[in-house]
């Protein structure tokens, strides 16, 4: 196989085969994300190291919506218009209902290693209403990712309960009801109206990434940081096969594939996490202050989420979801454990990354 570049997005291609010689499975991947994103980084690299490791595979890969839309990727992978996708679980929610009840407990991620191995192992090992529903839509997913947690980018300290109250504060889905219960004002504005939002003070804060400092230019709007973690999106879905497809690779490939697994969560976990520090240094240049919560907030926090398992439980039966308490609690019990096996590697991507094959894609 050999690389190239085309259309800046990565390529990988056999070369010249003999008439007598027998092909490569060929994969054609697609990202509505752009080519520098941490997801596409990521899979570029994944990619490589499936050549390295001798996968007979030929890939070609492209990113920044070429070939998928964010909300039309789902279809594009079960309609076979790409072998394989990354796709967000919160666009399709009739088809991945089961899905967007573990996203759904956006609140509960503190850490994005923590909740990326637990979606991933409760999603393919713990879950059979997840497996149902991928069958239906005749997709199969081999791993899952997640963001770092958001916090509260402000144009005003804000540090207490008595600070929030009343502010208006862009936020959605999961954080859109916690704003509300904290005494806050929520206001559904998309992500490219931030900035203007809070420049002309029709906001006053924004629940997001710390890296959106940088990547939507809130570096010069923002100058308070609320230095508390608010809960993670865990629903992206970072390699999705069409089910047909996936069952037509040979068993090498299929284990080449998910052998590479862990390696392609741990390095999406790092990319974000390298945005996360750019940007605080960034902030720590321009001025912008990072605030410790005070008691109040976090204690009102930790008492919402307790609420949350309840509320996203109800929301789980009334989408169909079947047996959703028993499933809530393998999520929940998964989370715990990998918040254990992620302090002890602490900051050792490698010990991260044998924690992920060990646990969750290791042969029986």
């Amino acid at each position: 196989m050999k690389f190239s570049l085309k259309n800046s997005c990565l390529a990988i291609a056999l070369s010249a085969v003999s008439a007598t010689t027998a092909l490569a499975d060929n994969i054609v991947f697609g990202s509505y994300l752009p080519s520098a994103h941490p997801i596409p980084t990521a899979l570029g690299e994944y990619f490589e190291r499936l050549q390295a490791a001798g996968a007979d595979v030929s890939v070609d890969f492209q990113s920044g919506g070429a070939l998928v839309s964010a909300k039309g990727t789902l279809s594009s992978i079960a309609d076979g218009i790409v072998d394989g996708a990354t796709l967000v679980d919160i666009y399709t929610p009739a088809e991945l209902a089961p899905s967007t009840v573990l996203s759904g407990l956006a609140l509960l991620g503190e850490d994005n290693r923590v909740m990326a191995a637990a979606m991933s192992e409760t999603v393919l090992k713990n879950c059979p209403q997840c497996a149902a529903s991928e069958e239906a839509a005749g997709v199969k997913t081999v791993a899952i990712g997640s963001i770092p947690p958001y916090k509260l980018l402000c144009s005003t300290p804000v540090t207490s309960l008595d600070d929030l109250k009343g502010k208006r504060v862009r936020a959605s889905g999961a954080w859109s009801a916690w704003i509300e219960a904290a005494g806050a004002v929520p206001v559904n504005i998309s992500s490219a109206e931030i900035f203007e939002g809070l420049q002309r003070g029709q906001i006053e804060c924004t629940v997001g990434a710390v890296s959106w400092l940088n990547s939507y230019s809130l570096i010069d709007v923002v100058t308070d940081v609320t230095d508390m973690p608010m809960g993670t999106f865990h629903g992206s879905y970072l390699l999705v096969f069409n089910s047909d497809t996936w069952d037509g690779y040979d068993d090498a490939t299929r284990a080449a594939i998910e052998g590479e697994a862990p390696f392609l969560i741990r390095r999406m976990t790092e990319l974000y996490n390298a945005e996360e520090e750019a940007a605080k240094t960034a902030a720590d240049e321009k001025g912008i202050t990072f605030h410790a919560p005070a008691d109040d907030l976090v204690e009102r926090f930790a008492t919402y989420k307790q609420d949350e398992l309840t509320r996203v439980v109800a929301m789980g039966e009334e989408r169909g979801v079947s047996d959703t308490a028993t499933l809530v609690e393998a999520f929940t019990t998964s989370i715990a454990k990998w918040q254990d096996i992620v302090g002890q590697a602490q900051d050792d991507p490698a010990a991260f990354e044998d924690a992920l094959n060990r646990e969750i894609y290791a042969v029986d």
